[in-house]
């Protein structure tokens, strides 16, 4: 089954390393935001609110299809909320 796979980066990365692991999964559907090293050391409001349209845009060109995500440091704690909100996923942590 098909399902919709988002992989973002942290902070002060690109989307080189996620981009690697989608390829390796043989997702070349993947949603995989690249922020950019140097634009993620400065306001963050711009950032989130890229991340928020692309999900938004992705979500709802596939609203059918389950989600998955996969996130690391600041950037992946941002795009988990985003999902969670725009897609009515529970998260929980311990």
């Amino acid at each position: 089954m098909a399902f919709l796979l988002f992989l973002q980066h942290g902070w002060a990365d690109t989307d080189r390393k996620m981009g690697r692991l989608a390829r390796l999964l043989g997702m070349e559907s993947a949603v995989v935001p690249n922020l950019g090293f140097w634009r993620t050391w400065g306001p963050m409001a711009p950032l989130i609110d890229r991340v928020e349209a692309i999900v938004q845009e992705q979500l709802a060109a596939r609203p059918e299809w389950p989600v998955r995500v996969v996130g690391h440091s600041m950037g992946g704690a941002d795009l988990v909320g985003t999902v969670a909100a725009a897609s009515g996923m529970a998260i929980a942590s311990p």
